[in-house]
């Protein structure tokens, strides 16, 4: 991503971010760490939480993420929030989920997927 000045970032076209309504905070290079220490759970919520708020085009779906959560509650609430045309449950099929996530992406979309487990055996 290129800036041409203060939060006015240069987008890309297709997919990714969408350039309508977009308003990015001023650019600063002062750091302004949390007062208080989170838990990576919280951290990752927020920030799929910011991304879904500034960008109509982002999607998070996979494994019981939407009414559950998440197998760790990750997701917990985010689909009351923004919807289950954003943050949805899919099949339990992790070649699937991959196969949506692609899908997705070279239709327009940002897509987030999200695998529980997956275990591969090798003989």
């Amino acid at each position: 991503m290129e800036y041409k000045g203060e939060g006015e970032p240069e987008l890309q076209r297709v997919g990714g971010l969408t350039t309508d309504g977009l308003a990015f905070p001023r650019i600063t290079t002062q750091p302004k760490p949390e007062t208080k220490a989170i838990n990576m759970a919280i951290a990752i919520r927020r920030t799929i939480a910011y991304e879904l708020k500034i960008n109509p085009k982002f999607v998070v779906f996979g494994e019981d993420i939407a009414a559950k959560g998440g197998v760790h509650g990750v997701t917990r609430g985010l689909q009351g929030k923004y919807g289950p045309q954003r943050v949805f449950d899919t099949s339990l099929s992790e070649e699937g989920i991959v196969g949506w996530a692609i899908g997705m992406a070279l239709g327009g979309l940002l897509p987030m997927a999200e695998i529980q487990f997956r275990v591969v055996v090798n003989f």
